[in-house]
């Protein structure tokens, strides 16, 4: 057990230590994928998959026996009850780059916030799309987005 902790430990340091130029400790979408997070580029392939890729030591597989009993421990102890207004809204991102969209997206949704204007139809909904006030899409789309605009993004 201590040395699946220190492993733990070992993975978070190498990625703080890991530094963007920008303080955050994490690479930069831009390094990771020269082209583009939305390069299409073959030579990239082996650098962008995530199929099937292990976790890291320090986490729990939701699906695996040891996450259903987390979740299953959760549930009986009352304290799982956040979790079902947001598995009602989950989606998955529609850009690389847009994990942070995503989850706001969903936090929005799952809070019953409403946006104040159409998605589509007669939909009134939080999308990726609608979330630029603080930063373009196109921006985001190369780049990411730091917890500051997040935040920024959360509060328009």
């Amino acid at each position: 057990r201590n040395a699946k902790k220190r492993r733990a430990m070992e993975e978070e340091r190498a990625l703080i230590e890991h530094d963007d130029g920008v303080g955050r400790g994490l690479p930069s979408v831009s390094s990771l994928f020269p082209y583009g997070p939305g390069s299409t580029d073959p030579k990239e392939w082996p650098l962008r998959s995530f199929y099937r890729r292990e976790l890291p030591s320090s986490c729990v597989k939701f699906s695996s026996k040891e996450g259903i009993q987390l979740f299953q421990e959760s549930l009986s102890q009352g304290t799982a009850a956040a979790y079902f207004p947001l598995a009602e809204q989950f989606r998955t991102q529609d850009e690389p780059a847009f994990c942070g969209l995503s989850t706001l997206t969903m936090v929005l949704n799952s809070l019953a916030i409403d946006p104040g204007r159409i998605w589509k139809g007669g939909w009134r909904w939080f999308s990726e799309e609608m979330l630029d006030c603080c930063e373009s899409l196109e921006k985001i789309r190369k780049q990411g987005i730091s917890f500051e605009k997040l935040a920024c993004l959360a509060s328009c």
